[in-house]
């Protein structure tokens, strides 16, 4: 797979229907290899994207790009959930996101958001909670912090949207 997502980089292989194709390969294996097996192939997937995202050029291929990204980092809540400060960014990134006004990136970032949201529930509202609502609330409209509330009431945490 790494070598297949190095040809989606190195242009020999690039089209949307591969990459998403290899995208969703990588994400339905996640959590059938060791956990620092896992962690080293995601952290070269990501890397790897990650470039992919900075040297395309255009909207719609960067929004694949980025769509994917988000698709492969919400099949890993393993690795987020043993990386806070790593979830903490893909918390803020997802919120950008549901700001962007390309056709679909808003939908897939409020799906990734809510699936990490369920997946990582106790990252988001335990030990970490005071640093969220803490970053959340001066990086995000008063509407944004409170959707972000609510979700965690959703999920079953004791707050109040303090707005």
């Amino acid at each position: 797979m790494i070598e297949k997502l190095q040809h989606q980089v190195d242009g020999r292989e690039w089209s949307w229907h591969n990459l998403n194709t290899l995208c969703w390969a990588i994400g339905s294996i996640s959590g059938a290899m060791q956990e620092d097996d896992e962690r080293s192939f995601l952290v070269i997937v990501i890397r790897d994207l990650l470039g992919l995202c900075e040297q395309k050029r255009g909207k719609d291929n960067k929004a694949i790009v980025a769509s994917n990204i988000m698709y492969v980092v919400g099949q890993y809540p393993r690795f987020l959930r043993a990386h806070w400060r790593f979830l903490k960014t893909v918390i803020t990134k997802l919120f950008e996101f549901m700001h962007e006004t390309h056709e679909g990136v808003q939908d897939m970032a409020c799906d990734t958001f809510i699936k990490i949201a369920q997946k990582c529930r106790r990252q988001l509202v335990t030990v970490q909670l005071p640093t969220v609502l803490h970053h959340f609330f001066f990086l995000f409209s008063s509407s944004d912090f409170c959707v972000v509330i609510n979700l965690c009431k959703s999920l079953k945490a004791k707050i109040e949207c303090p707005l």
